[in-house]
């Protein structure tokens, strides 16, 4: 959106002195998103308390949870703070348009997040039963065997961008075949959903090509259903329409894929500039899922979530919520709530704690159903990375790193790095394609051929060398 359009809708006035419009702080912008995330976050709460009024573009005001129990609160909350985006008094009063970069990620839609209630339980029990229903063993297997192969494209250059090259790629492919798709839009889908989480100019867009690609998968699920989560929710007892099963497939995508790949880069780049963490996690003291929630607490890959709405007026921390003000909830300033971390400032989490009650997947009725998957292509991700390339370090000074330019999401937009090449063989990569059934064996479509009796090198190792290969990363530092 330009300042011009931005202008031009401040002409729909809110109501006089209204203290949410009146002293809302800009989100938005190069000065304010190129700052450090931590630094906003907590100048924002010295000077308004655990909520504040901002700005997500000109002239469209919402209030941000920067309290720990304010945002618990609110999750656990929904008759008091629906999902519904449309009592929205900004949207209502026409300062909101379908127009706006950030209309996309406030917009309702019929799918598990932005609804409450029966209707909640309806479409979360199509998603959890979709989930289900993949052959968990055989996902795991598979999981590793993509990732391999993304290391097999760039392990003998030296030098990769874990970013685009992998962290970017591995979860689209897991999310590909969740739900039934072959891989030739990958990376397009990839742009699209990046395009919706950062707010930008061409989000509206990037949400309208979205929702036909789907729409389209759907249609053809229709015609061919195999054993993936299209195919289960069109057939699940909810009674799904069509439209309910694009919105559910948005959902996972939106879920699944960006978060999940800034969470896998973000936990790299943890591992790449802390020693004591690797030394810890190489002689068992800390495991890679320990490590992923200290990500999860210092840096999830939420920072912010769009968006709960008073259903009346109501008083919340230090300020009162009038009904239809949208407040956007705020994951990473809760975890950095002096109440967690103390006045002075220290950390919220150590590497030797298993502390677990972050909100990076949310709390209440609709706490992330996704969260095991996310964990598993993130664990994943992680191992396989450090298993493979040795001697891994990053190829520019830590503060040359780039984050991208979200008041929604925390991701790198590059994480290059250096490692010593290696040529691809089979006692080091896995060439097994990702294995279980595309399609459902009663229908009148050929089952794909299988390679199920390969094993990535991963799996064929003892638990009880689970960590040689990070002890192998650390030699080679």
């Amino acid at each position: 959106m330009t300042a011009s359009e931005g202008a031009a809708r401040r002409n729909v006035a809110p109501p006089p002195g209204c203290p949410l419009h009146n002293q809302a702080v800009p989100l938005y912008g190069d000065d304010v998103l190129n700052k450090d995330a931590r630094l906003l976050w907590n100048e924002l709460r010295d000077h308004w308390g655990p909520v504040a009024p901002v700005e997500v573009e000109p002239g469209v005001a919402v209030w941000l949870l920067l309290g720990y129990s304010e945002n618990l609160h609110v999750l656990n909350n929904p008759a008091l703070f629906s999902h519904d985006g449309r009592i929205w008094r900004e949207l209502r009063e026409g300062r909101v348009t379908p127009e706006s970069g950030v209309y996309p990620m406030f917009a309702w839609r019929p799918n598990a997040l932005q609804t409450d209630g029966t209707e909640h339980t309806r479409l979360r029990a199509a998603i959890v039963d979709g989930l289900r229903e993949m052959p968990q063993g055989q996902l795991r297997h598979d999981i590793n065997t993509l990732a391999n192969h993304l290391v097999d494209a760039f392990i003998g250059d030296g030098e990769a961008d874990l970013v685009a090259q992998y962290a970017t790629k591995l979860p689209l492919l897991v999310v590909n075949y969740l739900f039934g798709l072959d891989e030739a839009h990958g990376e397009h889908l990839a742009v699209l959903m990046a395009q919706l989480w950062d707010s930008q100019g061409d989000a509206v867009e990037a949400n309208r090509q979205l929702e036909q690609y789907l729409a389209d998968l759907v249609a053809l699920k229709h015609e061919q259903p195999g054993l993936d989560i299209t195919s289960v929710m069109l057939r699940h007892p909810s009674n799904l329409t069509d439209e309910e099963v694009v919105q559910q497939l948005m959902l996972i995508l939106a879920a699944a894929h960006d978060p999940t790949a800034n969470l896998i880069a973000n936990a790299l780049l943890v591992l790449l500039t802390d020693r004591t963490l690797r030394y810890s996690l190489a002689s068992g003291q800390v495991l890679v899922q320990e490590t992923i929630d200290q990500v999860l607490w210092i840096d999830p890959p939420i920072q912010t979530l769009p968006a709960r709405y008073a259903t009346r007026d109501v008083q919340l921390g230090n300020v009162r919520i009038n009904a239809g003000d949208a407040l956007v909830l705020g994951f990473a300033p809760a975890h950095l709530d002096p109440a967690l971390t103390g006045k002075d400032g220290g950390e919220v989490y150590t590497p030797f704690s298993a502390n677990r009650a972050h909100l990076a997947w949310g709390a209440g009725p609709h706490r992330c159903p996704g969260q095991g998957m996310a964990r598993l292509m993130t664990n994943a991700g992680i191992e396989v990375l450090a298993r493979r390339l040795t001697g891994m370090r990053l190829s520019v000074p830590e503060s040359e790193l780039r984050w991208r330019p979200s008041p929604f999401s925390r991701g790198l937009v590059s994480l290059p790095v250096r490692f010593t090449p290696e040529q691809v063989s089979e006692s080091t990569s896995s060439s097994g394609e990702a294995t279980w059934p595309r399609q459902n064996p009663s229908s009148s479509t050929p089952t794909q051929q299988t390679s199920s009796d390969k094993q990535t090198s991963s799996e064929s190792s003892a638990p009880s060398s689970r960590w040689n290969f990070l002890v192998r990363w650390l030699r080679g530092r």
